[in-house]
């Protein structure tokens, strides 16, 4: 797979099977312990990048999972801030909920942020790969 994938999750076993399952598939793993790590890390990688109207080769992540639910900003604000964040590089990083719900509030919320797909928990590897490929592909 060759790709980069930022995690973020608040719990430590949700971002362990994701880096598992992800590095299986051959991608570095840049894990985050809640969303506004992940918006800063976005936003620090834009900027040293300096990736306006960078090709999807060149973005910083190749995509990124985020939880729904994190304490300090959660999954909805921080797919919000990233997506606003964005706008200024003419960019879009392909994001995808993480959710222990397959449907609700929390998935509408977090498709209004900004997210291009959303995965339940626990992460099956083979609808991972499906998921993100489809997403890397189609964004």
């Amino acid at each position: 797979m060759g790709r980069k994938i930022l995690v973020a999750d608040d719990d430590q076993i949700g971002r362990k099977i994701a880096t598992f399952v992800g590095v299986q598939l051959g991608a570095s793993i840049f894990p985050c312990e809640n969303g506004e790590e992940a918006w800063k890390l976005v936003c620090k990688s834009l900027d040293e990048g300096k990736h306006v109207g960078a090709s999807k080769s060149s973005l910083p992540f190749d995509c990124i999972l985020m939880d729904c639910e994190m304490p300090m900003m959660n999954g909805v604000e921080a797919t919000a801030r990233i997506r606003k964040a964005e706008e200024s590089y003419g960019v879009r990083i392909p994001i995808i909920a993480l959710t222990a719900h397959k449907k609700g509030q929390e998935i509408d919320n977090m498709i209004q942020a900004g997210v291009d797909g959303y995965l339940t928990k626990p992460l099956n590897k083979n609808v991972f790969l499906k998921t993100i490929s489809e997403i890397i592909c189609n964004v």
